[in-house]
């Protein structure tokens, strides 16, 4: 991205000539107004700082460079160690005299960090080191939540519970929390897009411990959840770790772990089956009816899927009704088999 200098720098002259790097003023999204050594875009934990610098040509003042080297670390940048910084991509060069510069994202704060640039001419050659520039990014979003948990399922609602983090790394106490829940993996980078989310204000000084009920979720489900704090200067956090919690099958089903049971007992048809499966399990999942004499009567492809309810329409796996009577159920789950009785009426 290109920018403008409000501070002169001098212009290379030639792919020998040494480009001077400088860090623009930090700013708040939305504000005008300059007011540390950087500039400031996320609302995660990490910073964006901006060089910028005056482009050199492709040979002396004539032509335009091919690309830009840029490299960064926590350790001093010098011509032996540019090669082992970090990469940071740039975009193609201004031309000669014309002011250029790059954003550089996801700078952790609470460190110092070194910025340096090497110039490449058409056929790959990179000229000498420019100066280093330096920015310490002082610690102003709150810490991440280390230890979010999960303390209570329903069918229908996950209570989720952490310990408080501060509004400026683990000191005092942030505005709010963005609880984020999602039936997928959520990771820092598709947090925003998680399905389910809710903002709980904060009720406690770092190190106290916070509660959400996470309600009006679907019953038989794997969710993913995970939070972010944020302070009163919109400054955010990092992701949370993440938790998995699968709600109850509901009905007659309580608790976790693998679970069967008939909805009414005695039922009449169609008789419906609450099931839960056995955490973790892959695989083929099946219900198999018997009849007393311990003949298989039924069988019932679950997939995949975690839990739910099925409904056994009385009919054997031809098609046929079966007589009214005691019938054994079992649910198998990953390694794990469980049994339930079905009184069937006529």
């Amino acid at each position: 991205m290109k920018g403008h200098c409000t501070t002169a720098t001098p212009c290379a002259t030639g792919l020998q000539a040494r480009p001077e790097l400088e860090t623009e003023p930090e700013r708040r999204v939305g504000e005008q107004h300059a007011y540390s050594e950087h500039r400031r875009y996320s609302v995660d934990g990490n910073s964006t700082v901006r060089l910028r610098w005056t482009a050199s040509g492709d040979d002396g003042a004539n032509g335009r460079a091919r690309a830009y080297d840029v490299r960064h670390d926590t350790t001093a940048v010098n011509a032996g160690n540019f090669g082992s910084a970090i990469h940071a991509d740039a975009n193609v060069p201004a031309a000669p005299g014309q002011p250029d510069s790059l954003d550089v994202v996801g700078l952790p704060e609470g460190h110092t960090h070194y910025f340096a640039l090497k110039v490449l001419d058409d056929g790959g050659n990179a000229g000498p080191i420019s100066n280093v520039v330096s920015v310490t990014l002082q610690i102003v979003s709150p810490a991440a939540v280390s230890d979010l948990r999960v303390t209570a399922i329903t069918d229908s609602s996950v209570t989720l519970a952490w310990t408080a983090t501060g509004a400026s790394g683990s000191v005092g106490r942030p505005t709010l929390y963005v609880v984020r829940g999602s039936t997928s993996a959520i990771d820092e980078g598709n947090f925003n897009q998680a399905a389910y989310s809710r903002t709980v204000p904060a009720t406690t000084d770092a190190g106290g411990t916070e509660t959400y009920f996470f309600r009006f979720l679907t019953p038989a489900t794997k969710y993913w959840f995970a939070l972010k704090a944020y302070n009163a200067s919109g400054y955010g956090s990092l992701i949370s770790n993440v938790v998995v919690a699968q709600t109850h099958a509901g009905g007659p089903v309580h608790g976790s772990g693998i679970a069967l049971a008939p909805g009414n007992n005695p039922s009449r048809v169609p008789a419906a089956l609450y099931w839960q499966s056995q955490p973790g399990a892959t695989g083929g999942q099946q219900i198999r009816i018997f009849d007393l004499t311990g003949r298989r009567v039924r069988t019932m492809d679950l997939g995949s899927a975690v839990g739910g309810v099925v409904q056994w329409d009385g009919t054997d796996d031809d098609g046929r009704r079966v007589a009214a009577g005691l019938y054994l159920l079992r649910l198998s789950s990953g390694s794990q088999n469980v049994h339930a009785r079905l009184v069937l009426l006529p």
